[in-house]
């Protein structure tokens, strides 16, 4: 279930949730930046994968 919600959080993440203002090349490469990790997050959770996990959840965070 953790799974299914998750992924559902994606959309607003494609939508545009997450902005960078300037370049929207720079905005859309953030984007897909964060969609990957988002998505390698929930891949890794539902396979159990505890150091994949650690990963993603290193990459998720945001760098200000």
């Amino acid at each position: 279930m953790a799974r299914a919600v998750y992924i559902g959080t994606l959309g607003h993440l494609a939508a545009g949730t997450s902005m960078v203002v300037g370049d929207l090349g720079v905005q859309h490469e953030y984007q897909q930046e964060r969609y990957e990790v988002h998505r390698d997050l929930v891949e890794a959770t539902a396979a159990a994968d505890e150091a994949a996990v650690r990963d993603a959840v290193a990459r998720h965070q945001v760098k200000a």
